[in-house]
Order: C-alpha cells, then sequence, then structure tokens
C-alpha cells in the first residue's frame, strides 16, 4: 500500500463497527418508542427515558465515530497501527455478541432459580470472556462488586421481591 494512501474500505475498526451499532440500536429504540406518551421533566410519561437513552446512545455512536482514533492517518496504511482484516474484526463482533447475549439469558433464565447474587457474579463472569485476554482476578473483583450492588440496590433499597440466593 502506497504512504499516501487511506485505509482500503473493505477494513472495518472496531470502534467503527460499535459507533454505527450505537446509532442503529439508538435509532431503532427512538422509533419504537415514539408511540409512548412523554410527558414531562417532573411527570415523565413512559416514552421519556427509553427516548432519552436513545438518543444518548445516538451522539455516544457519533462521538465514537468522530473520535475514532484507531483509523490510520492519510500517511499511514492500514499496516501502522496493526488494523485487522475484516474477517478478525467480524470473528470479535461475533465472540462478543454471543458471549454478551448468552450472558443476559443466563441471568433471565436462572434468576429465580439460582438468586440474584449468583446470577450476576456469572453474568459478569460470562460477559468478561467476550474480551480476548481478560484476566482472571480483575474479573472476580469486578463481579463481585457488581454483584454487591445489584443486591444492594435492587433488594435493600428497592426492596424487589428476587431471592439473593439459590432455592434447594
Amino acid at each position: 500500500m502506497e504512504a499516501g494512501s487511506r485505509r482500503p474500505s473493505a477494513t472495518l475498526h472496531a470502534s467503527a463497527t460499535l459507533g454505527f451499532f450505537c446509532i442503529m440500536v439508538g435509532a431503532g429504540a427512538a422509533w419504537i418508542a415514539r408511540g409512548y406518551p412523554y410527558g414531562t421533566l417532573t411527570a415523565m410519561g413512559p416514552g421519556f427515558v427509553p427516548t432519552a437513552v436513545a438518543f444518548l446512545l445516538i451522539a455516544l455512536g457519533v462521538a465514537i465515530l468522530l473520535f475514532d482514533r484507531s483509523a490510520p492517518g492519510p500517511s499511514q496504511g492500514p499496516e501502522a497501527n496493526g488494523a485487522a482484516q475484516p474477517v478478525q474484526v467480524f470473528a470479535g463482533v461475533l465472540r462478543g455478541m454471543f458471549f454478551v447475549l448468552g450472558g443476559i439469558i443466563f441471568f433471565g433464565l436462572s434468576l429465580r432459580s439460582f438468586g440474584l447474587a449468583f446470577s450476576t457474579f456469572v453474568l459478569v463472569i460470562v460477559v468478561s470472556l467476550a474480551q480476548r485476554g481478560a484476566r482472571p482476578l480483575p474479573t472476580l473483583l469486578l463481579a463481585t462488586a457488581i454483584t454487591l450492588g445489584a443486591c444492594v440496590v435492587f433488594v435493600l433499597l428497592l426492596g424487589l421481591q428476587i431471592p439473593l440466593f439459590p432455592r434447594f
């Protein structure tokens, strides 16, 4: 590749893919929430929060695209920053989708049977597998912190009737 050429259009960068994904999900959520009443800031309707989150997600996607630092500059080729080939990027996206969706599905199916503490802990462990090279100790510490936080917020503070531990 010549020194003055840009990256090939077939090469996708993970951050650009993420930016477009955020925009698409945000646009879809805004479209779904369009039929709900918004209400006001003091009396929010059922469409207020989903629409606000959708527009924040769209803004996040735009920011990711605008500030994508992984794209090589005009004087660099894709080899200059170790840009991945499209197949590698696609495999990484599939890995992430598999573990994140798998963790969420496991959480939803196991919450009543295994309790909030176990389900949340396993959710964080499974989702961490989406990233190659995730270190075990920080992952365990994060899982413990999120589990404790979820138990305090949802069971103690909000008083939701969710079992904390497995029923045998």
